[in-house]
């Protein structure tokens, strides 16, 4: 299974940005607190450089699956016939893709 995670909390430079309506500056940073169980929680925050307000201070919260137990919760709702891909080229899916792509019917 591919970690990407790991390779997040190595990232500290800030993403910048633009505030829509006045055109000022922004850096949107990520704090990374980790996994709790199965839980992944981090916080983005995005702070106006030249005011030095932070506008957003958001906890998020992922769960990483398997392709194994998404493919169980498509079949739990309803869907049938899954085929799992790991990029736009339809190739089969394995534990390296960072993504997977179902194709399936309900």
């Amino acid at each position: 299974m591919v970690k990407v995670w790991e390779e997040w909390e190595k990232d500290k430079t800030p993403d910048l940005a633009k505030e829509r309506l006045s055109g000022d500056p922004l850096e949107i940073y990520t704090e990374y607190e980790g996994f709790e169980g199965d839980i992944y929680t981090f916080y983005e925050i995005v702070k106006n450089t030249k005011t030095e307000k932070v506008l957003v201070h958001e906890k998020m919260q992922l769960r990483f699956r398997n392709q194994e137990e998404l493919d169980e919760s498509l079949k739990q709702i309803g869907f049938s016939k899954i085929k799992t891909y790991g990029d736009w080229e339809f190739k089969q899916a394995n534990s390296e893709n960072r993504s997977f792509i179902f194709h399936c019917v309900k």
